[in-house]
């Protein structure tokens, strides 16, 4: 999930047949919500809000839910998190 447009479909997304979760690039959400220009900004309050939209429908809809990159390994699981990259904190 890296454009406002996943977020926004994002339970049509988690409904199609066999697809078992998300896994959410805030690199890439971050500069396509216009907050990481130039560089990626993986928590702006705008990428927090996509971020917590898509753990929430996956949540609601028994899918997993992951990202590329996790700052607060604790806060994505309270979350719903269940895919954490390795090396995380």
């Amino acid at each position: 999930i890296e454009t406002r447009e996943a977020v926004k479909n994002i339970d049509e997304i988690l409904k199609v047949p066999g697809l078992g979760g998300a896994l959410i690039g805030p690199a890439d959400l971050s500069l396509a919500l216009g907050v990481g220009n130039p560089a990626p900004n993986t928590t702006a309050p705008a990428v927090e809000a996509a971020t917590a939209t898509v753990a929430k429908a996956c949540v609601a809809l028994k899918k997993l839910c992951g990202s590329f990159e996790v700052s607060d390994v604790n806060a994505r699981v309270a979350q719903g998190f269940k895919l954490i990259p390795r090396g995380s904190k």
